[in-house]
Formats: structure tokens, C-alpha cells, sequence
């Protein structure tokens, strides 16, 4: 579980005005997630607070929700609608990895945080015994630029039942992110569909570590939701990688 959040309000007197130009230039929305306050009382020469205040908050559903509306402008954004799914999930999956790495509905990641198989996975379930299938591609292979082997697929599991990923059958053994060089930044669309008519056998050959890499180019998971009757994605998330040495 991701736990108790501890929020802190801080207020410092400032030595003076600050570069408002050079704090908007440093300081765009994707540098909320790494963020180090303690560099920036130093930068700044802040000092000690004069004033603080905390509190503790952890996940509910009304955040779900929250980020859901996120999401669904992400993923047109970045233009996963129409290039991987017709219609964009309004409820999130979230995700943390061993590291303590979250995915964040779009923040770039490096392959290094990503390289072994989520320990942590969440969704709504709004019936305990509901079957759901869990996807992760990547529709820029090579590129996004030459998505000729479109779609990458890295993770497959079926037959999920709830929200224990354990109980379900691997169809494709997770593989990390491992975008190729002078490819650009990739989007790793993570899906979730419902399984309606229950558990499905797919005519699908597995992939596992000994795979080639050629047997998870060209998958389309569009294609594999409508052959096997899969509602929606009722949930998803996404992040962006690229090379990294």
C-alpha cells in the first residue's frame, strides 16, 4: 500500500525578491515529482521558517477520480487516443515499483526505475469477483517518429481476478522499458479491461524472458480486447522513457 502522505506548509521570510523569471524557467509543472525543498532554501538563502504547519493524507477514491480526469486529458494528449485505444480510461491504475517509484499519469522515467515487475498495483473494483485482462505496450516502436513494429507489447495478464495480479495467467513475462538509442521519448500505456463474459482463453502463444524480441513487436492490444470481448479500459495509466546508457 502507498500509506499516510505527510503534506508540510512552510513559510520563510525572504532576503529579498526572488527571479520570478528564472523560478517559472526552473520550475515547470513536470518539476513537481523530484522537487528537493531543501536545495531550494539553499539557492535561495531562506534560512529557518518562520512558520509551519503539516498533515497526513493517504489514497481514497476521491483521488482516483481526480486523477482520473488527468488521465483521460493525458492520454489525448500525448495522442494514446487514437494510437492505441479508442476512447481514454476515466479511472487510474496505480502503480509503484520496488524502488518506491510511482508511475504518474505521464512523468518521464528512466528504464532503470522501471526494470523490475510492479509490487504494487490498485484499481476500483466495484465487484470482488470481476476477471480483468492488464496490458502494458508501447505503440513507439522503433519510434514514435516510425512506429513501424507498433505496438511493443511488454506485460499481458488475464483471468486477473479483483485486484490480485497473482491470480491471474501470464500471457507475455514483463520486460522493462528498453527504448533503443536516438528513438525519442516512448509512451508505456499501462490498460486495464474488464473481462463481462468471464474467463477467456485466448488464442495467443505465449511470451516469456526467452522470447525473442520480435515476437512482442506488431501486437495490437485494440486488436486482442475486441476478439476477446474485453469491456473498455475501464482504467490505465502512463509514463514516458527513453534511452538511457
Amino acid at each position: 500500500m502507498l500509506g499516510l502522505h505527510r503534506y508540510v506548509l512552510t513559510i520563510w521570510k525572504q532576503p529579498g525578491a526572488l527571479p520570478v523569471d528564472e523560478l517559472k524557467a526552473a520550475f515547470p509543472p513536470t518539476a513537481r515529482l523530484r522537487f528537493n525543498s531543501r536545495n531550494f532554501i539553499a539557492k535561495y538563502n531562506l534560512g529557518v521558517p518562520v512558520a509551519a504547519n503539516f498533515y497526513q493524507a493517504k489514497f481514497d477514491e476521491h483521488v482516483r477520480e481526480k486523477r482520473g480526469l488527468r488521465l483521460s486529458t493525458g492520454f489525448k494528449d500525448q495522442q494514446i487516443v487514437p494510437d492505441v485505444v479508442d476512447e481514454a480510461p476515466v479511472l487510474t491504475v496505480e502503480v509503484k515499483y520496488a524502488s518506491g517509484t510511482i508511475i504518474n499519469l505521464g512523468a518521464e522515467l528512466t528504464p532503470a526505475q522501471v526494470k523490475d515487475i510492479p509490487e504494487y498495483l490498485s484499481w476500483r473494483v466495484d465487484e470482488p469477483n470481476a476477471l480483468y485482462t492488464l496490458c502494458l505496450t508501447d505503440p513507439d516502436a522503433p519510434s514514435r517518429a516510425d512506429p513501424k513494429y507498433r505496438e511493443f507489447v511488454h506485460w499481458l495478464v488475464v483471468n486477473v481476478r479483483g485486484q490480485d495480479i497473482s491470480s491471474g495467467q501470464t500471457l507475455v513475462e514483463y520486460a522493462p522499458s528498453s527504448p533503443g538509442k536516438d528513438t525519442g521519448l516512448h509512451r508505456y500505456c499501462l490498460l486495464l479491461y474488464k473481462q463481462p463474459t468471464g474467463v477467456i482463453n485466448p488464442d495467443f502463444k505465449p511470451i516469456n524472458s526467452s522470447s525473442s524480441r520480435e515476437e512482442r513487436r506488431s501486437f495490437r492490444i485494440r486488436d486482442f480486447a475486441v476478439k476477446n470481448g474485453l469491456q473498455g479500459p475501464v482504467a490505465g495509466n502512463y509514463y514516458l522513457a527513453q534511452y538511457q546508457d
